[in-house]
């Protein structure tokens, strides 16, 4: 018999707020489990290169903000990940609209 498979899910830090919920509820629903934390590396948890375009296109529809899938991978946690979502941004770049 083989061994069983033990993945480490790192600290099992809860998010602490609105983005680190969201992007938890997405990469829980793409990789399929909830145990795990805002600081767990989420390509080993499971997520695959396919899977982070899916995770890419749900954060756009969630926050309707743009998120390279290269800065998925290089930051690979949902606390890293949360950093480069700026909630603001769209009213930024309205004003700029309106401006012009």
């Amino acid at each position: 018999k083989l061994p069983d498979i033990e993945i480490q899910t790192g600290t099992y830090t809860k998010p602490s707020n609105e983005i680190e919920e969201g992007l938890f509820e997405i990469a829980s629903d793409i990789i399929g489990m909830e145990e795990f934390g805002v600081e767990s590396d989420l390509l080993t948890l499971g997520l695959t290169s396919l899977s982070v375009m899916k995770f890419v296109s749900e954060i756009h529809k969630k926050f309707n903000t743009s998120v390279m899938l290269t800065e998925v991978m290089k930051h690979k946690t949902i606390k890293e990940i949360a950093k480069l979502i700026n909630p603001t941004q769209k009213v930024v770049i309205c004003i700029q609209c309106i401006s012009n």
